[in-house]
C-alpha cells in the first residue's frame, strides 16, 4: 500500500525508535494514520511519501513508538471488591 493508491495521511508520526515487532529493537521509522486507521509503518526516509499539505507531521525525535491496540488495565482480585468498607 502507499500513499499513491490511498492518498496523504491525516498524521504521520516520525522517530528513532518505532517497534514493529519485525525485529528484536526499534529502528528508525515512520507510522501514517488515516482517519482511525494506521495506514502505513516503513523506514524513515519513506514518510515523505504519505505527508501531503494537510498532514501533520509529530517528529518525536527519540520517543518510543510501538503501533497497535494497547490495552492497560488491570483486574483487581475479587477480595478487593467484596471487603466490607
Amino acid at each position: 500500500m502507499d500513499a499513491t493508491t490511498h492518498g496523504c495521511a491525516d498524521r504521520v508520526l516520525i522517530s528513532s525508535a518505532v517497534f514493529t515487532g519485525l525485529q528484536d529493537d526499534a529502528t528508525p521509522a515512520f507510522i501514517a494514520i488515516q482517519g482511525e486507521h494506521i495506514t502505513a509503518v516503513g523506514k524513515r526516509e519513506e514518510a515523505g511519501e504519505w505527508i501531503g499539505p494537510q498532514t501533520a507531521v509529530h517528529d518525536l525525535g527519540n520517543g518510543f513508538i510501538m503501533p497497535g491496540v494497547h490495552d492497560n488495565h488491570v483486574f483487581l482480585p475479587a477480595i478487593c471488591l467484596c471487603t466490607a468498607v
